[in-house]
C-alpha cells in the first residue's frame, strides 16, 4: 500500500507490503508473518491490543488501554507511544514516549532522551544508558550499559549496578 489503510476489524495477512503508506489498526487480533518488515508507518490505534511481534519502520501506539507486545519489536526509524506498552524485549531507533514503557527482558534504542515513564520490571535487566523522564526499577538485578540521567522521578525497589546516575528532582 502507498496509501492509507484502516481497519476497523482484525487485519489477518500472510504478508504485508506497505512500502510508503499508513496502516491503522483499530481492533485486537491482527497478524501476518512476523518475519517480514513493514515499510512505512503502523499505527494501533485501539483499546487493548496486542501488538505483532515483528520489524517496523516506524510504530506509533495510541488510542487507549494497554499494548501488549507478541513478541520483540523492532522499530528501525520512529517509534512514538502515547499509552502504556507491555513488551519482553524492544530494539528501537528514535523513541517519542508520552506514555509508560514497561519491559521485562532486553532494550535498546538509539534516542538520547526518553519521554513520559519506563519501567523495567523483569528478571536480571541492561538499563539502557539514557535521559529518562520517569524511571522506574524493579525486579532483579539492574545493570546499568552507561550514565542514566533522570529529569523527573526514579523509583527503585531493585539491586542498580551503576557507574554514573544524574538525577534532578528526585
Amino acid at each position: 500500500a502507498n496509501g492509507t489503510i484502516t481497519a476497523g476489524g482484525a487485519l489477518t495477512a500472510s504478508a504485508i507490503t506497505n512500502t510508503n503508506g499508513v496502516i491503522t489498526l483499530n481492533a485486537d487480533g491482527n497478524s501476518w508473518n512476523a518475519d517480514q518488515t513493514l515499510a512505512g508507518t503502523v499505527i494501533y490505534n485501539g483499546a487493548d491490543q496486542t501488538i505483532v511481534g515483528s520489524k517496523y519502520t516506524n510504530l506509533t501506539l495510541s488510542g487507549s488501554g494497554v499494548k501488549t507486545a507478541a513478541g520483540t519489536l523492532t522499530v528501525t526509524d520512529t517509534f512514538t507511544n502515547s499509552v502504556t506498552l507491555d513488551a519482553e524485549n524492544v530494539a528501537l531507533g528514535t523513541v517519542s514516549n508520552t506514555g509508560t514503557m514497561q519491559i521485562s527482558g532486553t532494550a535498546a534504542w538509539t534516542s538520547s532522551s526518553i519521554g513520559g515513564t519506563v519501567v523495567y520490571d523483569g528478571a536480571a535487566q541492561n538499563v539502557v544508558a539514557s535521559t529518562y523522564n520517569n524511571l522506574q526499577l524493579t525486579g532483579g538485578d539492574k545493570t546499568s550499559t552507561g550514565t542514566l540521567t533522570v529529569t523527573d522521578k526514579l523509583t527503585n525497589s531493585a539491586v542498580l549496578d551503576a557507574e554514573n546516575v544524574a538525577l534532578n528532582n528526585v
